[in-house]
């Protein structure tokens, strides 16, 4: 079922623009920590071409806030790319398979 056609969509989007703004500071804090690349490289090399381009345009429109340029549907595709070699040790309690699980996850 479609978010619009969700009784509790209120809801769901407000809990949504949560989590997306937890997951924002601790992915560019984490992120600088990988070796020979920029925040904004490891995050557009993360991405598909389509993200890559929404992204671009994001920071485009606000060089300064990458924060900001990290979409929620941005998020499992960041934390997967990285998960050996940085958020592995971030989330020592998860396993992969439950972001793989969010990252199938539709709202």
């Amino acid at each position: 079922m479609p978010i619009t056609e969700r009784p509790n969509k209120d809801a769901i989007i407000k809990v949504t623009d949560i989590f997306r703004d937890a997951m924002r500071p601790l992915i560019t804090r984490n992120l600088s920590r990988v070796r020979n690349l920029s925040v904004e490289d490891a995050v557009k090399y993360s991405l598909q071409p389509r993200q890559q381009d929404d992204f671009s345009r994001a920071l485009k429109n606000n060089p300064r806030d990458i924060k900001g340029a990290i979409d929620i549907a941005m998020v499992p595709p960041v934390i997967n790319s990285q998960w050996r070699n940085i958020f592995s040790q971030v989330f020592r309690q998860c396993r992969q398979s439950n972001l793989d699980q969010m990252d199938n996850a539709r709202i």
